[in-house]
C-alpha cells in the first residue's frame, strides 16, 4: 500500500512540475514570437521563410534553457528525492533533455506546418488579443509527448533508485 501511495505521489509531483514547466516555458516561447513580430517588426505570417525558422529556433532554445534549469532541481529534490551524484545526474539530465529538445523542435515544426494548412490566419481564434494559432496548439500537443518521454527517462535512468 505504501509503495502505491509513493508511486502516486511521485506521479502527481511530476505532473505538477511538468505543468509548471509548460506554464513557464510557453510564455517564454510565445514571448519571443511577440517580440519578433511586434517590437522588431519581423513578419512571421509565412511559416516557410528562413526568418520564421530563425525566430522559431531562438524561441525553442531560450524556452529549453529556462525550463531545463528549473526542472532539474525540482525533479531532483521534490519528485525523485535523489541523493545521487549531482554532476552525473546533471549531465545525464541535460543530455536526455537535448534529445527530447530536438524531438520537440522537429515535431513542433511539423505540427505547425500541418496545422497551418488547416488553421489559417482568417479562422485563427484570438483571445485577449493573442492569436491561438498553430504555434500555440503545436506547442501544447508536443509538450504532452515530451513530458511523458522525459518522465520515463528520468525515472528509469537519471534518478533511478539504486538497490542496497
Amino acid at each position: 500500500m505504501n509503495k502505491l501511495f509513493q508511486s502516486k505521489r511521485e506521479m502527481f509531483a511530476y505532473v505538477a512540475f511538468g505543468t509548471l514547466t509548460v506554464t513557464v516555458g510557453l510564455p517564454v516561447y510565445m514571448g519571443i514570437f511577440a517580440i519578433a513580430e511586434h517590437l522588431l517588426h519581423i513578419p512571421l505570417a509565412d511559416k516557410t521563410t528562413p526568418t520564421y525558422t530563425a525566430v522559431y529556433v531562438i524561441a525553442q532554445i531560450l524556452k529549453w534553457i529556462v525550463t531545463v534549469i528549473i526542472t532539474f532541481f525540482a525533479h531532483r529534490k521534490w519528485v525523485f528525492h535523489s541523493r545521487g551524484p549531482i554532476k552525473k545526474q546533471l549531465i545525464l539530465f541535460c543530455t536526455s533533455r537535448l534529445f527530447t529538445f530536438f524531438l520537440d523542435l522537429l515535431a513542433t515544426y511539423g505540427v505547425i506546418f500541418l496545422l497551418s494548412l488547416w488553421l489559417t490566419p482568417e479562422i485563427t481564434p484570438v483571445v485577449l488579443g493573442v492569436p491561438l494559432g498553430p504555434e500555440l496548439w503545436a506547442k501544447l500537443l508536443v509538450a504532452i509527448l515530451v513530458i511523458i518521454l522525459n518522465y520515463i527517462i528520468s525515472k528509469l535512468i537519471i534518478f533511478r533508485k539504486r538497490k542496497g
